[in-house]
């Protein structure tokens, strides 16, 4: 099992922006049958970061499940990452996690 994990800095002003956003993507992601996405805010630790992540079964999975979101969702994507980005400030950090049971 692999963990992706993605974490952002929110931009000064945008918290509520962003919060709103993750919920919008965790609710996407029931509806289109992709993996639960569970998302993050900082309580301890870096200052106005933000982070989601969702677990699939391997790399092929993985790989698989991104193109088909990319592909099928892309109209519900492309202006969900314009507010994302204007939410967001460039850069942030995606992980690949093994999961340990």
């Amino acid at each position: 099992m692999l963990a992706d994990r993605r974490t952002f800095l929110v931009k000064k002003g945008h918290w509520n922006a962003a919060i709103q956003l993750l919920r919008e993507l965790k609710q996407q992601a029931i509806a289109t049958g992709a993996p639960p996405i569970r998302a993050y805010s900082s309580l301890i630790g870096p200052f106005d970061t933000i982070a989601y992540e969702f677990e699939v079964d391997n790399l092929a999975t993985w790989e698989r499940e991104l193109d088909r979101w990319m592909n099928e969702q892309s109209a519900w994507l492309v202006p969900w990452f314009e507010r994302w980005t204007e939410a967001t400030e460039p850069g942030g950090a995606l992980e690949i996690w093994s999961v340990i049971d």
